[in-house]
């Protein structure tokens, strides 16, 4: 059986067709750990913040995902302001991670996917790398991606500045803090990317 032959008897469209209350729950998935996490902080908790900014963070990798493949059961506008408003939550153009992971799938661990680059890394080295990834990621798309892409990382990054530059200008610190924890969790993906590539 050729690969072609095999890869039309996956069944892979019904991930698309996701009942109302399917719908929703993706949609919605990351509203809880947000709330409880922004509320924590605000209260002065960080430390039993820091569990559901995790969860946020998690959850929020799964929704992006989702919508870089379509998959969250909205039209194309819903789709890019989920990512949209993503971006400016977790601190870093959620369109620019779309195109490198869209890349990854093509170029899978070649030269040109760049989202695969740590897979060959030690855990160590691929928290390190974390920084490189984050810049590189932002760099490829706005080097290679179309007018649409580079549109839309420009406008998540300023969106993300105009975003900090108020929290900290009004010294917010419950939202300082969630931007402090989202950094630090965007320092981890490449070694996401590593775990995720090498299994």
């Amino acid at each position: 059986m050729t690969h072609q032959e095999i890869l039309k008897k996956v069944q892979w469209r019904d991930l698309k067709n996701l009942s109302i209350r399917a719908m929703l729950i993706e949609n919605n998935l990351t509203i809880p750990w947000f709330l409880i996490s922004i509320t924590l902080a605000y209260f002065g908790y960080y430390l039993f913040a820091l569990p559901f900014s995790a969860f946020f963070f998690l959850t929020g990798l799964r929704q992006v995902h989702n919508g870089f493949h379509n998959s969250l059961g909205t039209n194309k506008f819903l789709t890019w302001l989920s990512l949209y408003i993503n971006s400016v939550l977790m601190m870093v153009s959620i369109h620019a991670v779309k195109f490198n992971h869209i890349r990854h799938h093509k170029y899978c661990l070649t030269e040109d996917d760049y989202e695969g680059k740590s897979a060959g890394m030690t855990w160590y080295g691929a928290i390190l790398y974390g920084p490189v990834h984050m810049y590189l990621i932002h760099k490829i798309t706005l080097q290679l991606g179309n007018k649409d892409y580079k549109r839309n990382v420009i406008l998540e990054v300023l969106s993300i500045l105009v975003f900090a530059s108020v929290v900290f200008y009004f010294q917010i610190h419950f939202l300082m803090y969630h931007i402090a924890v989202m950094i630090l969790g965007e320092f981890m993906m490449a070694f996401f990317c590593c775990m995720d590539s090498s299994s």
